[in-house]
């Protein structure tokens, strides 16, 4: 006959090593969570800057450049139109001022708040949606310009526009947006 023990553990719990590896990784995946937390909460928290009589809102990076991108968007489907005369755009007319302009221009003083009050863009006030406070659009020329209508007609090349959004302030939570686009459409 074989004797038989009884089964006794032989350990009463963790090692000092064990320990201190479940501790680690504890802290390894607590900073892994709060910084990712922290990188979605940038990205998406609405913010205010300033004093509160010229507080500068944000709905949040991502959400801002979309309303943004938006807002392009609905410029460059009338701005690429022929209604939109090279003259008119270019400020050829007197009296008319010019809403493209070349890149060495300041863009303190060609970037507009309302496109389209101060473009004359043929658009009602309310169909196009505000800009995100803080930001200002500029239409800047390329260096292919765009030709006359009759040199269209024999073949050359439609002109690239550059629309802009610039910041007022460049922080990560406001940054500046592009969108290229080629005019007249028909020739496109």
């Amino acid at each position: 006959m074989i004797s038989r023990r009884p089964l006794q553990p032989t350990h009463d719990g963790m090692t000092v090593l064990e320990l201190l590896l479940a501790v680690m990784m504890l802290l390894v995946f607590t900073g892994v969570v709060v910084m990712v937390s922290g990188t979605i909460i940038r990205f998406l928290s609405p913010i205010n800057q300033g004093n509160a009589n010229g507080a500068v809102r944000s709905n949040g990076l991502l959400i801002d450049q979309m309303e943004l991108r938006r807002t392009m968007h609905r410029l460059v489907s009338v701005l690429e139109q022929p209604g939109i005369t090279r003259a008119q755009l270019l400020g050829f007319q007197s009296g008319v001022p010019a809403i493209a302009h070349t890149q060495s221009a300041n863009p303190d003083e060609v970037c507009v708040i309302d496109p389209i009050g101060v473009w004359n863009l043929p658009l009602p006030t309310g169909n196009l949606a505000s800009l995100p406070s803080g930001y200002r659009l500029c239409l800047w020329s390329t260096s292919i310009q765009e030709p006359t209508l009759q040199q269209l007609q024999e073949g050359a090349s439609p002109g690239v526009y550059v629309l802009q959004a610039l910041p007022e302030q460049l922080t990560t939570r406001h940054l500046p947006i592009r969108l290229m686009f080629c005019r007249p459409k028909p020739f496109c």
